[in-house]
């Protein structure tokens, strides 16, 4: 009888367990940003992706080699930006401008 008891208890605990981990997965993930941190990031990845453009007009524009090297330095920062920010938004299942 005993063993019978310890079959149905551990029959619902699996029945219970298996309950909760499916309305785990089906409740809504907490999130650690607010809609203006999604639109921050949106545009300033084409702000950043403006700045690079500018940067390589530096050659072409006539700028001396110490701009034309400080806007080479410009562009791979705000390249790298870019990239942190589109995975910033790819990694929460968000829009992700492509400029």
């Amino acid at each position: 009888m005993k063993s019978h008891h310890f079959r149905l208890l551990a029959a619902a605990a699996l029945v219970t367990g298996a309950a909760i981990g499916r309305a785990a997965a089906q409740a809504p993930q907490a999130v650690d940003y607010a809609p203006a941190d999604v639109t921050f990031m949106q545009g300033m990845i084409y702000h950043h992706a403006q700045a690079v453009a500018m940067a390589d007009w530096a050659k072409s524009h006539g700028a001396s080699d110490r701009v034309t090297l400080f806007c080479k330095k410009v562009a791979l920062t705000q390249f790298g930006e870019i990239k942190l920010m589109q995975g910033w938004l790819a990694d929460r299942g968000l829009d992700v401008p492509d400029p």
